[in-house]
């Protein structure tokens, strides 16, 4: 699934930010390469590293941080 259009991009991101506990639920598969836009894949490898490190709800700090 390529989300091309920019604010779903947004949206999805914001519910992956929001729970991500997503990541773990095998129903949904949502990749790196899901984002055609570089902001959005940067975005979502903090999302997603941040997940990995246990962090729950990243805050804006965190994803900034991280980047």
């Amino acid at each position: 699934m390529v989300v091309e259009d920019r604010q779903i991009a947004a949206q999805l991101l914001g519910c992956l930010i929001k729970n991500p506990d997503i990541f773990a639920n095998e129903k949904y598969k949502v990749t790196q390469a899901d984002f055609p836009h570089a902001v959005h894949r940067i975005i979502f490898t903090a999302v997603y590293n941040l997940y990995l490190q246990g962090v729950n709800k990243p805050s804006v700090a965190d994803i900034n941080t991280y980047i």
